[in-house]
């Protein structure tokens, strides 16, 4: 459909400009939103870069959203473009003010995602209704406040998940690219035009910063990123099970795939070693694989575990496009995802256990 080139087109020139804009003019504004080398677990650059991309992903989205105005036509109850951007508006600039002062902590920032799910709860009918399982179906059906309350803890977790995978050149952007395309790709099946603009948007405004993300980072998505395209890809997911009967919510889980066994797995990780949930740490499993690619790649080891992960989300995504309407094919997927995540993981650990802890930090610095 031209609407989905236009859309992915014109959101994927305006963030790839504003991209341009935020690289050119570093010396002007890294005092405030250059990300230094070596000030967390995660930070595996050599060189101070700005860590801002976020913008330039919401101003290309958002100047195609409210372009959208075609699909009214179709003579729908559609989420206004107004109402969208104000949702999205409150965790990108939560991530933003974090980004530029590093004051803003995770909970607050999550506390910004629970008031950007709650506005398109209300305004824009993002609403979770059902998990095609009967005894959850039921207790939603039963409990007035239960669909509010699960819809803010799944943008919440999704956003969260999105900015902990944030670990390597090009790995937010790429599972964001899946994520929306695989959404974009059921949704026009189904003949939702509206989610199958938005998707196109939301890819082409990620595609566009990606150009300056990946395989060498001139920018970073930054908190503000990671917190926008997490936000987004939820609603979306959201709205795709809400608007089309035949497609199952078990889709949501396909489309943030990795992000959210990550995070479980971090959790867990966390719980088990009895630290605080929120604290970082340099054991994600897109961390532990660029360390001990590192070994044989050197500088490019960044851009191929990145690469890797994407390809191993986007046959997944590929996969469950076939099966957008069976709740057991799908649930099967996440099954076998999570044990190959949990093989390889383990696999990783005990390469990088044998790696002395004076030789693994400088490797890691290296990339």
């Amino acid at each position: 459909m031209a609407e989905l080139y236009l859309a992915f087109s014109l959101a994927c020139l305006v963030s790839l400009c504003t991209g341009a804009i935020i690289v050119f003019t570093a010396k002007w504004h890294s005092r405030w939103s250059a990300d230094h080398p070596g000030s967390g677990p995660q930070k595996l650059h050599v060189s101070p870069i700005p860590r801002i991309g976020g913008l330039a992903i919401a101003i290309g989205l958002f100047v195609t959203l409210v372009d959208l105005k075609f699909a009214t036509a179709l003579g729908e109850k559609l989420p206004s473009p107004l109402g969208v951007i104000a949702a999205l508006s409150v965790p990108l600039l939560a991530g933003l003010w974090e980004d530029l002062t590093r004051v803003v902590g995770p909970w607050l920032r999550l506390i910004a995602t629970f008031i950007a799910a709650a506005i398109a709860y209300v305004y824009c009918g993002a609403e979770v209704v059902r998990f095609d399982m009967p005894f959850l179906d039921a207790m939603l059906a039963s409990l007035p406040l239960a669909p509010f309350l699960l819809t803010l803890f799944c943008v919440g977790g999704v956003a969260h998940a999105f900015n902990l995978s944030d670990g390597l050149n090009g790995l937010l952007g790429g599972l964001a690219t899946v994520g929306a395309v695989l959404i974009g790709a059921v949704a026009l099946r189904h003949g939702d035009v509206y989610v199958a603009v938005f998707s196109a948007a939301l890819a082409g405004a990620t595609v566009g910063f990606l150009l300056w993300n990946f395989p060498k980072a001139k920018v970073f998505a930054g908190d503000s990123g990671a917190y926008l395209l997490g936000t987004a890809t939820s609603l979306l997911a959201i709205w795709l099970a809400a608007r089309n009967a035949s497609v199952t919510p078990w889709l949501a889980f396909i489309a943030v795939l990795y992000p959210f066994t990550d995070t479980t797995f971090a959790i867990l990780r966390r719980a088990i070693q009895r630290r605080p949930i929120m604290s970082p740490d340099a054991e994600h499993l897109h961390s532990l694989l660029a360390r001990v690619l590192s070994r044989t790649f050197g500088l490019k080891a960044n851009a191929i575990a990145a690469a890797s992960i994407v390809s191993v989300a986007a046959t997944f995504a590929w996969l469950a496009y076939f099966f957008a309407s069976s709740a057991h094919h799908l649930i099967a997927l996440c099954v076998l995802f999570t044990v190959l995540y949990s093989l390889v993981w383990f696999a990783l650990m005990s390469q990088c256990g044998a790696v002395p802890e004076e030789e693994a930090a400088p490797t890691a610095r290296s990339l």
